[in-house]
């Protein structure tokens, strides 16, 4: 698990998109998974990473979820 800090908009995009450039360097079928605040934030999320990352169209093995979303599938199996 990492976190990066940066300010909002096109560089918070920018470095999100980088981050998941370097996890899938090796294996573009990596599954990552996004933590959003909101759901809003999410499809936003989705549709900036959809345009590409690491300089392949789209992106695949992506999850993105909100707090409430990650515990319900954390807490599912019991």
């Amino acid at each position: 698990m990492s976190h990066i800090w940066t300010s909002y908009g096109a560089s918070a995009y920018a470095a999100l998109r980088d981050r998941v450039s370097e996890i899938k360097r090796d294996d573009p079928l990596a599954q990552v998974t996004v933590i959003v605040p909101t759901q809003l934030t999410g499809v936003a999320v989705r549709r900036a990473l959809a345009r590409g990352v690491a300089g392949r169209a789209g992106v695949a093995g992506l999850t993105v979820l909100t707090l409430d979303r990650l515990a319900e599938q954390i807490a599912a199996p019991s």
